[in-house]
C-alpha cells in the first residue's frame, strides 16, 4: 500500500519465488493509515494467490474476509495453509480439512509491538524444522510471548536455547 512500485516489487518477488520452488509467506501486516479497507482487499485479493502460506491478525481477517468464508477465502485462492494471529487468544492453522489451535502463552506485556512478526518468525522456523502443526503454534507463541515481555520488539527475540527451554523445559525466561 506504499505505493504502486512497492506492490510491483512485493508480487514481482512472490513470482519469483514460487518460479524457484520457494515457499511464499504471505502477512498481510494492515496498516489502515495508509490505505482504506477496500484498497487492501484488492491488494490482497490478487496477492493471495502467489501464497503458500498465510499469516493473519484476527482483525485483518475481519478486514479482509469476513464476509467471503475468514480463512477459506484465502484457502479458495490457492494458499495451503493459514494461520490467523488472535492475540492472548491464541492462534490456529487450517490446511482447509483440519484446523490446529494453541492458547497464547501468557505473560506480563511490556509492549507489544513486533508480537506479529515474531508469530511469523516463530512459526516459519518451526515449518523448517519441519514440525507438525500444534509444534509451529506452540514455538511461534513462545518466541511472540518473548517480544511482549520485553521493552523492544528487537531486544526481546529469543535465541534457540530459549525457545527450546520454553517450548519443551519447565524453565521460564530470565531477563
Amino acid at each position: 500500500a506504499l505505493s504502486d512500485s512497492a506492490y510491483a516489487a512485493v508480487e514481482s518477488a512472490a513470482v519469483a519465488a514460487r518460479a524457484a520452488g520457494v515457499l511464499v509467506v504471505l502477512d498481510p501486516n494492515l496498516r489502515l493509515r495508509l490505505a482504506p479497507p477496500e484498497r487492501w482487499r484488492d491488494l490482497i485479493d490478487h496477492l493471495a494467490p502467489l501464497a503458500d502460506v498465510v499469516l493473519v491478525g484476527a482483525d485483518e481477517i475481519e478486514i479482509l474476509a469476513s464476509e467471503n468464508g475468514g480463512p477459506q477465502w484465502f484457502l479458495a485462492r490457492g494458499a495451503g495453509r493459514v494461520i490467523v494471529k488472535n492475540g492472548s487468544a491464541g492462534a490456529t492453522e487450517t490446511d482447509g480439512i483440519a484446523e490446529w489451535s494453541v492458547p497464547a502463552r501468557l505473560v506480563q506485556t511490556q509492549d507489544p509491538v513486533g508480537a506479529g512478526d515474531a508469530f511469523a518468525a516463530g512459526w516459519i522456523s518451526g515449518w523448517l524444522r519441519g514440525l507438525d502443526p500444534v509444534a509451529r503454534l506452540t514455538r511461534a507463541a513462545a518466541v511472540a510471548s518473548c517480544v511482549v515481555a520485553s521493552l523492544s520488539d528487537i531486544d526481546g527475540l529469543p535465541d534457540q536455547a530459549t525457545v527450546d527451554s520454553l517450548v519443551f523445559g519447565t524453565n521460564d525466561v530470565d531477563r
